[in-house]
């Protein structure tokens, strides 16, 4: 019984809070306007810019442009990780060499 009167009482409230609702209306001069803008062929420079972009051949182009950008950034990095590699390799090699023949040339001082 609480529920029903409850609920009588929200939807009397919903309806009671359109009592003093006014037609809404447009600021001065709207529709003419609108009408100018309908009539007006002349399109500013963004909307020739959007216009170009829109194009599918364009954008096809655009996103063919972005997968080969993305593509050769990979294969860059790739390829600069791996030669880094190898010279590290190869000096590290060297380093290990280098330091062969500093130890040997202090035994050969030391044996004397």
């Amino acid at each position: 019984m609480k529920n029903n009167n409850n609920m009588e009482q929200e939807i009397e409230a919903a309806l009671n809070s359109l009592n003093n609702v006014e037609r809404a209306s447009p600021a001065p001069y709207l529709l003419t306007r609108i009408q100018a803008r309908l009539n007006n062929p002349v399109k500013n420079t963004w909307e020739n810019i959007a216009g170009f972009i829109s194009r599918p051949a364009v954008m096809v182009a655009g996103i063919c442009l972005l997968v080969i950008i993305n593509i050769s950034v990979l294969f860059y990095k790739n390829y600069n990780t791996s030669k880094i590699t190898t010279e590290r390799s190869f000096t590290t090699a060297a380093d290990e060499e280098d330091e062969y023949n500093n130890l040997a040339v202090i035994d050969n001082i030391e044996n004397q």
